[in-house]
């Protein structure tokens, strides 16, 4: 974790540090398709996909993280559908709790979308600059088992 003055400073997100808790997906910059390969994941009891839209607020600062959630049976999309820029933590496990000491702080470019791998902790999505909205894509799971919470050490986030 990199710390500067008690606050958690983010990085730029890429390919190799996000690696370990998910994919990202880049939108083409010239009129051409880009094609990925995602890692959607799901358990055997998950069947049914939702696609959720959903409009954030944008964060002031500063950011103050107190939760990370996780879904043990889907992994998670988001695709930005008008959004400058955003922020996201994430944590590995470490005995079925947020890693504390290896949290992570990502800016993410309104152009691109990112997909968290089933167990990833992460904290609910920060809007930077203005108000944005997501579509998301997820597999249902019809019980509160998929959605786990845990409550960490607060970590503020400056952004400049």
């Amino acid at each position: 974790m990199l710390k500067k003055n008690n606050f958690l400073i983010p990085e730029v997100i890429n390919k190799e540090s996000f690696k370990p808790f998910g994919d990202l997906i880049e939108k083409p910059l010239d009129s051409s398709r880009s094609d990925f390969v995602v890692n959607l994941q799901k358990s055997d009891k998950v069947k049914n996909q939702s696609v959720s839209v959903i409009r954030l607020e944008f964060s002031r600062e500063p950011i103050s993280i107190g939760i990370l959630e996780r879904h043990l049976h889907t992994s998670q999309t988001f695709f930005p559908l008008d959004v400058r820029k955003y922020l996201i933590v994430v944590a590995p496990d470490k005995l079925n709790q947020p890693d504390e000491d290896r949290i992570k702080a990502f800016i993410v470019p309104g152009t691109i979308g990112i997909n968290y791998y089933l167990g990833t902790w992460h904290s609910p999505l920060q809007v930077l600059d203005k108000s944005g909205t997501f579509a998301i894509l997820m597999y249902l799971f019809n019980s509160d088992l998929d959605q786990q919470w845990s409550k960490i050490e607060k970590v503020l986030i400056k952004i400049n």
